[in-house]
């Protein structure tokens, strides 16, 4: 196995890129983006910065108008939240930094992880004459089993990434005395979940305990639920939300994501997972069907509930890769903070 998947694109530039909209007059804000960047002293401060960035790159390429218009109007002008503009300015300045040769990786996995079509719009943008890629999984399934790529030009295993420290240590978690017998396939799906949130709700103390007594960030951990489709997700979903589920308490901290889900319904949930790293956001349970296998990989998932048959090498490996980062960059020899949980699989 792998590290972890994501999807880069190393791009070597024809001509710099640039985009960006220049900063304005707050008192003459006319449309809902430009109160949220004037309201928020981050985002006042990207577009300032940006600002200054578009400046410099207007002045190299004379269709930097063409491509600021652009931008505005399909990444920026449709942000509803601050959230969202941060990582709509954060994009633009990891593009407008590059000056010659140049990686697209930062713009095309900030924002193709969520949004491939901006994704593949940002990495055409930078007119790319080579691509890499990297990925957890570097082989196809087949009749015979995993068939390896042919053009790897570098292999970097997990049980490496795990023997050097880079990543968290995975450990499969179940109980001791468990004994299915005389119950219905119903009630033991809901006893694993339950018991991934008993365990979700014991790191929760841990992680919190550690960051207080090392002077850390305290890091919020969330629960990725995988169901079998978009009508057991939304069971699961109703069954969370419910009085009978830890007494309600889960009700305001679950979100489903999958394929379903369009127009204001699908911008929730794509703000929903932009923030789900921050430790303010309230989600603390993700169910998803076949939308975070790969491309998405977040420092704070700490607990995994597969909830569906994961025979297949590469849906085993993308859906633990979801959670492999480090939230503090290295270990930090606390077991609790440095191993990724996953509940045996249905």
């Amino acid at each position: 196995m792998i590290v972890r998947g994501a999807l880069l694109a190393a791009a070597l530039l024809a001509a710099p890129v640039a985009a960006s909209a220049a900063s304005f007059d707050c008192a003459k804000a006319g449309t809902p983006v430009e109160h949220m960047i004037c309201a928020d002293p981050g985002v006042s401060a990207l577009d300032q910065r940006l600002a200054e960035a578009y400046k410099s790159a207007s002045a190299r390429d004379p269709h930097v108008k063409e491509t600021q218009r652009e931008w505005l109007a399909t990444s920026r002008n449709k942000c509803g939240t601050t959230a969202c503009l941060s990582e709509a300015y954060g994009a633009r300045l990891d593009a407008l930094k590059k000056d010659g040769p140049a990686c697209a990786a930062s713009t095309a996995q900030l924002v193709g992880r969520y949004r491939a079509s901006a994704g593949i719009r940002a990495i055409n943008e930078l007119k790319p004459i080579l691509g890499l890629e990297l990925t957890a999984t570097p082989f196809v399934e087949s009749a015979r089993g995993a068939v390896a790529f042919k053009n790897v030009i570098y292999d970097y295993p997990l049980a490496k990434a795990m023997a050097d420290g880079f990543v968290k240590e995975p450990a499969v978690v179940t109980r001791k005395t468990f004994n299915p017998a005389g119950m219905s396939p119903d009630e033991i799906e809901r006893l694993k979940l339950e018991d991934g949130v008993r365990l979700h709700e014991s790191v929760k103390v841990e992680l919190e305990t550690y960051a207080r007594e090392s002077e850390n960030p305290i890091v919020k951990p969330f629960v990725l639920v995988i169901a079998r489709d978009t009508t057991h997700a939304s069971q699961l979903l109703a069954l969370i939300q419910s009085d009978a589920f830890f007494e309600g308490r889960y009700r305001d901290k679950v979100i489903q994501v999958d394929s379903s889900r369009t127009g204001a319904d699908e911008e929730k949930m794509i703000q929903d997972l932009l923030a789900i790293e921050h430790a303010s956001n309230a989600t603390e349970i993700v169910i998803h069907v076949n939308m975070l296998k790969e491309g998405w990989d977040v420092t704070n998932l700490y607990t995994i509930v597969p909830l569906r048959a994961a025979n297949a090498r590469t849906l085993i490996e993308q859906s633990i890769g979801r959670g492999l980062r480090l939230p503090y960059g290295k270990r930090t020899g606390v077991t609790a903070v440095d191993r990724l949980n996953t509940t045996r699989a249905a």
